[in-house]
């Protein structure tokens, strides 16, 4: 398991390498700078052998240590690749969820909920798996309660929304009339 020189006073660990995977790019360029310092020429030849390929008992990581996408999926048909829209591109739908919107609304009645969903997420920090389902179980209802709450109320034809209705021929008898 354990390997010691008393001429350079190292020690190597013999099975590190079986349970531990070695096939990284930034761990092999590590591993060589560190063989450069090993004193023993019986340590340094092992250890190269280890960069080599020495078969490990662990499953080697297929990505590289700096990826950030954690997204294993490699379907790439076009329909399910996603685009970003709205002014602050947060609103990520594929072709196949923009023409599914387009079926049920209007082109401009996707496009105010695009820009809509995309302020709230600036706005909010929104996080949403599905873009088009969020738009279709919310966005597009919050749209139309904001047009009928900011609609103007309707004023009866021919009268102003203050106006007073008066009866001048009431107003004639009791005042007019009955103060002779």
């Amino acid at each position: 398991m354990i390997s010691y020189s008393m001429e350079t006073k190292e020690v190597l660990m013999v099975n590190w390498s079986r349970y531990n995977w070695t096939g990284s790019e930034k761990f092999q360029k590590s591993l060589q700078k560190d063989i450069s310092m090993v004193k023993n020429p019986e340590f340094k030849g092992f250890l190269q052998g280890v960069i080599e390929g020495i078969d490990t008992v662990s499953i080697p990581y297929t990505y590289p240590i700096d990826t950030t996408n954690t997204n294993t999926n490699t379907n790439t048909n076009t329909n399910t690749k996603k685009h970003k829209y709205g002014e602050y591109q947060h609103v990520c739908l594929s072709d196949d969820d923009l023409v599914k919107l387009k079926e049920k609304h209007s082109e401009q009645e996707v496009e105010e909920a695009i820009n809509y969903f995309d302020e709230y997420i600036e706005e909010k920090k929104y996080k949403s798996q599905n873009h088009r389902l969020t738009m279709e179980r919310w966005v597009f209802k919050a749209i139309n309660e904001r047009r009928s709450r900011d609609k103007p109320k309707e004023v009866p034809k021919g009268h102003f929304a203050n106006e007073r209705i008066y009866d001048f021929e009431e107003i004639e008898r009791k005042y007019v009339k009955g103060a002779k």
